[in-house]
């Protein structure tokens, strides 16, 4: 990033709006810009324009002003007069998560807000967490997530997140089999391990007999003390 524009150019200066529509009389407007009169000699041809200084900064304010905003959020909000493309488009909602597009909408096409859609032209990203403090569950319990009203086909994976608590047991963790299985492609009795590494914590678990609103948990291996404190159903 050569520049970071904390205050966009001509921020606190003086700007004239820049019309959205071709302007009849040969005026600077978004869709022509500067047109052939803006070229003709001042000195002999009565038609001629002069570029104006407060037109010239509000048109660098407008570019300087979605940049700032593009490096402070990352994700610009969504906009209702703007066509978004089917993939890989990407809005804030009002709601503050961020949303991917699945199908081209817009104007051109049909305004679909991405909170409240029904229609799948948007996909929330993010992580939902199904179980957190759990403290160190093992062998055997049995996780419900039903009371979420969220099901595997709701998430594009589950991650499993906690640590080993012994040197010998770390290394036989990463040597463990490691699989991370779309929920799509998990069903009932069939066994998805997960290894999760955050930092020195590393857990790998067995999420066994999986419906889609719940799992019993099986050590992965019994060689190693290990346990996990998180669950969380990952979208992207």
């Amino acid at each position: 990033m050569t520049h970071y524009f904390e205050d966009p150019w001509a921020d606190a200066g003086d700007k004239s709006s820049i019309p959205l529509t071709i302007q009849p009389g040969g005026e600077v407007s978004y869709p022509e810009g500067y047109g052939s009169d803006y070229q003709l000699d001042q000195l002999t041809n009565p038609d001629a324009k002069d570029v104006s200084r407060q037109t010239d900064n509000q048109l660098r304010f407008d570019i300087t002003e979605l940049l700032k905003e593009i490096q402070e959020k990352g994700f610009l909000p969504y906009r209702a007069d703007v066509n978004y493309t089917a993939f890989p488009a990407f809005a804030v909602g009002s709601d503050g998560s961020v949303y991917r597009s699945t199908t081209a909408n817009g104007p051109d096409t049909s305004v679909e807000d991405p909170v409240g859609d029904v229609t799948g032209t948007w996909i929330k990203l993010g992580v939902t967490t199904l179980f957190e403090n759990l403290g160190g569950v093992g062998d055997g319990t049995v996780l419900d997530w039903s009371a979420t009203g969220l099901e595997l086909s709701d998430f594009d994976l589950i991650l499993c997140v906690g640590q080993v608590t012994t040197a010998t047991g770390l290394a036989n963790a990463l040597g463990a089999q490691s699989t991370i299985a779309p929920p799509s492609s998990v069903v009932s009795d069939t066994v998805n391990v997960v290894l999760a590494v955050s930092g020195a914590n590393v857990s790998a678990v067995k999420l066994d007999t999986i419906t889609e609103t719940g799992a019993t948990v099986r050590v992965s291996n019994v060689t190693w003390v290990g346990s996990f404190t998180g669950i969380y159903g990952v979208k992207h």
